[in-house]
């Protein structure tokens, strides 16, 4: 039981240790698995929140895309669901008054898409972009505020 005690306790520190350098480094704009830029592309932009049918939460209600817009804001990812065929770059554009990190599930590994890592926080204005090749739902959140999640379900 004493052993438990000070593996948490590692954990904890690590897991402080680690927000603590991502915090600081918010700004470090080195290697990255994605592409980001400071300014939108031209890109069709998924529905807003407001504009899908929020009463009917089957799968068969989103149609596929070929390219998509993906907003994370203050609230969450909007929208926080979306069906895309294989090959579709998504864009996830930071529209928060905060940094964002997008990676795949599981947090903190994000080892079910690995290469879906952003692998840092970006800036708000800053979008980071991701071409998803392989089939699956795949799940995914904001490193930096994990219970911020979303789906992309690629056909």
């Amino acid at each position: 039981m004493k052993h438990m005690k000070i593996l948490i306790i590692v954990v904890t520190a690590l897991a402080i240790g680690i927000a603590s350098a991502v915090y600081i480094n918010k700004s470090d704009t080195n290697s990255s698995s994605g592409t980001f830029d400071d300014a939108q592309t031209d890109q069709t932009t998924a529905p807003a929140l407001g504009e899908i049918d929020d009463t009917d939460n089957s799968e068969e209600a989103i149609e596929p895309a070929e390219a998509s817009t993906v907003r994370i804001t203050d609230d969450g990812f909007q929208p926080e669901t979306i069906r895309i065929s294989s090959g579709t770059t998504v864009t996830f554009e930071n529209a928060s008054s905060r940094n964002a990190w997008i990676a795949s599930d599981t947090h903190p590994s994000h080892t079910d898409l690995p290469d879906f890592d952003a692998g840092r926080g970006y800036s708000p204005g800053e979008s980071y972009t991701y071409t998803f090749e392989q089939s699956g739902e795949w799940g995914y959140h904001d490193h930096l505020r994990s219970f911020v999640t979303g789906l992309i379900i690629v056909e």
